[in-house]
């Protein structure tokens, strides 16, 4: 009976572990260089409140998010001047901004339905590219709709320079697991200890036939 209560225990530390994903890792921070396109970001996972990086001239980096749905915000904390991108999980734009926080910082608020997200941040006049061209206009100053010439195409390239800094992106809400992603280590290792002791159990207290 004690054996069966401990597996049942630990099914359900495990679904916890796997729908928490990196929820062991808050605050988030960049690992290497984030890159700049869909199949390079780095995946924020489920439970990050903030990302903390840098991006110098030229660099972009984009990070791939889940969301819950409902009101989504995220504010740039940045020692440059800071833009921020948000695409859909197909790449194709939302919303940019550039300067609506303090200062030169960027600021984006908006409502998600529930689905994956891309969010990327560089400095000012570093654009984001499509096949068909540029996916905003490089309006300045503000949060822009992606109403360029490739707005209707996915994230491809990046054009232009400038500078985001070091920068902390804080999000009003934790984000979710990302569709398709993996445990973190860390709960993969609570699922081993918990593993662990159900063999510690079996030895110390046989099953009866």
């Amino acid at each position: 009976m004690k054996v069966a209560k401990m597996k049942k225990m630990l099914i359900s530390m495990f679904t916890l572990a796997c729908a928490s994903g990196n929820a062991y890792a808050v605050p988030i921070t960049e690992v290497g260089d984030a890159g700049d396109l869909m199949g390079t970001a780095q995946v924020l996972g489920a439970g990050a409140t903030s990302v903390s990086g840098s991006a110098g001239t030229g660099d972009v980096d984009l990070f791939s998010f889940g969301w819950s749905g409902g009101a989504f915000s995220a504010t740039v904390s940045a020692t440059g001047d800071s833009q921020l991108f948000l695409f859909d999980g197909s790449g194709l734009g939302i919303l940019a901004d550039d300067d609506s926080g303090s200062g030169v910082n960027a600021f984006i608020s908006t409502v998600l339905v529930t689905g994956d997200y891309f969010l990327g941040i560089d400095g000012y006049n570093n654009e984001p590219t499509s096949a068909s061209g540029n996916i905003f206009n490089n309006g300045c100053c503000g949060t822009e709709l992606p109403t360029g010439p490739g707005a209707a195409d996915p994230l491809s390239s990046w054009t232009g320079g400038g500078s985001a800094g070091t920068y902390t992106i804080s999000f009003n809400a934790a984000t979710s697991a990302v569709a398709g992603s993996v445990p973190e280590p860390a709960s993969l290792a609570l699922l081993g200890l918990g593993l662990a002791g159900l063999a510690l159990s079996r030895r110390r207290n046989p099953v009866k036939a």
